[in-house]
């Protein structure tokens, strides 16, 4: 069984949530599930629990203003959030689409265990016009990593979880905290956060260089099982160039 955050009773496939999706499979962030009279499925997320009024009224109206401002291809599209009166949680609800993981993604284009440049560079590139939409309305992702992302058959990148900007911060890491699956590794982390500070369009950009990076590498530019050297190396270091790419290449990954 799938261990959700904050819902402490099983939900069964067939479950009604909102009085109006239709739970078909739960996985590892929430619940897929159809709405009748929609050609579509959607993801809820069960992003809070036992919240007041007011907070949730703040929860509700920001996610409101998320819904309004991001409209992008390449963001999965936030409808609204709403508290469900029988789990007594609070969930976000996603338009969702058909893909895969980007890291899977990238697992079946690798070329002896590379994944070429020519490749890798529409998705990234489409998440990083995605990421510049977004930050130019002020809004940053605040949980980026490769598991966000997933690559459709048409070969679309779709950025997950920017519902959780919704989210105050205190709020935002008990999400994260809630299980393995949901926590955001220290190896994604840029700099700013390391030490202490929020997310902002310089620590998105170098979220996406750490993910351009692992497509490439196959792996994170700083790897430790020590977390407080890990976040020591990604404030310090730099990340070793990548020998399948030119010196300008390079230069300006690691620049990011």
């Amino acid at each position: 069984m799938i261990q959700l955050p904050f819902m402490h009773e099983k939900i069964d496939d067939g479950s009604v949530l909102l009085e109006q999706y239709e739970v078909k499979e739960a996985i590892a962030n929430g619940y897929v599930c159809h709405r009748n009279g929609y050609d579509a499925d959607y993801l809820l997320k069960p992003v809070a629990a036992n919240m007041d009024a007011q907070d949730t009224r703040d929860l509700q109206q920001k996610a409101a203003k998320l819904s309004k401002n991001l409209i992008h291809q390449n963001i999965a599209h936030l409808l609204l959030a709403a508290k469900d009166e029988k789990t007594n949680a609070l969930f976000t609800v996603i338009q969702t689409v058909q893909g895969e993981k980007l890291h899977h993604w990238a697992d079946k284009k690798r070329e002896n265990g590379v994944l070429p440049v020519v490749a890798a560079l529409p998705i990234l590139r489409q998440i990083a016009n995605a990421l510049d939409y977004a930050g130019k309305k002020g809004i940053y992702h605040p949980a980026l990593k490769s598991d966000c992302i997933v690559v459709t058959p048409q070969g679309e990148a779709m950025i997950y979880d920017f519902d959780l900007a919704a989210l105050p911060s205190n709020r935002l890491q008990q999400y994260l905290s809630a299980s393995p699956e949901l926590d955001w590794p220290v190896g994604y982390m840029p700099p700013e956060v390391c030490q202490g500070q929020p997310v902002n369009a310089a620590a998105n950009q170098y979220t996406l260089a750490t993910i351009a990076y692992e497509l490439l590498a196959g792996r994170l530019p700083f790897v430790n099982t020590n977390v407080t050297l890990l976040s020591q190396a990604i404030v310090s270091q730099k990340p070793s160039p990548l020998p399948n790419l030119s010196e300008a290449q390079n230069n300006a990954l690691l620049k990011a």
